[in-house]
C-alpha cells in the first residue's frame, strides 16, 4: 500500500508518492485527513502491541514525511481537535 497526491482534474501519472509504509506484513496504516485537506497524519499500526505516527504537509507533497511519535511497544490513537 502506498499513498500518492492527486490534484483533481490532473492525469494520475502526475500523482507524488508522499507516503509508503515499510514492508513489514504486520504494517496496517490508517489515514487521518485535516478538515483543511492540507494535513494528513498516518498512523502505522503493527500489529495490537504498537505504531507509529507520521506527518505529511500534503501542500508540499514533495517534502518527506516528519515522524510525530514512535513510542515503543504502546499503542495510540490519533483524533484531529480543531484544524
Amino acid at each position: 500500500m502506498a499513498v500518492f497526491y492527486h490534484t483533481l482534474g490532473s492525469d494520475g501519472s502526475e500523482d507524488v508518492l508522499v507516503f509508503q509504509p515499510p514492508h513489514d506484513p504486520r504494517a496496517i496504516p490508517r489515514l487521518l485527513l485535516s478538515k483543511s485537506c492540507d494535513q494528513l497524519v498516518v498512523n502505522v499500526h503493527y500489529g495490537w502491541t504498537r505504531n507509529v505516527l507520521i506527518a505529511l504537509d500534503l501542500k508540499n507533497p514533495e517534502r518527506s514525511a516528519e515522524l510525530l511519535l514512535d513510542p515503543g511497544d504502546v499503542t495510540l490513537h490519533a483524533f484531529w481537535e480543531g484544524d
